[in-house]
């Protein structure tokens, strides 16, 4: 049984912060690999909807945003994914101050769309 308020409580405590953390990346990085697959099958709905399961696991990640954003361009059309975009855009803004280049890239490269 733990000691749960034994000296040695800070390394359980740690440790299960660095598992969860290892388990994070790794669902993201399968959830990643899987979303690559289906949108390059065209199964736009299946990619917008494990992304919008993984960005709370990871709000900051750029990968997720970009495959989020691009399947649902395909499926929701230009003003879906330009409003997905605004959403994107304040998250980044709120928590580290600025959008990160990939995303105004791909915001960019909608604007040449035109």
């Amino acid at each position: 049984m733990c000691n749960r308020t034994g000296p040695g409580n800070g390394g359980h405590v740690k440790w299960a912060r660095e598992e969860r953390e290892q388990l994070r990346r790794w669902v993201t990085q399968v959830g990643l690999e899987t979303m690559e697959r289906w949108f390059q099958g065209g199964e736009y709905e299946n990619c917008i909807q494990l992304a919008e399961r993984l960005l709370p696991l990871d709000p900051l990640d750029e990968a997720l945003h970009i495959f989020l954003l691009n399947a649902t361009w395909h499926v929701r059309g230009e003003l879906g994914a330009r409003h997905l975009y605004r959403h994107s855009a304040a998250t980044f803004i709120r928590e580290v101050g600025e959008v990160p280049p990939s995303l105004s890239n791909l915001e960019r490269h909608w604007r040449t769309l035109h």
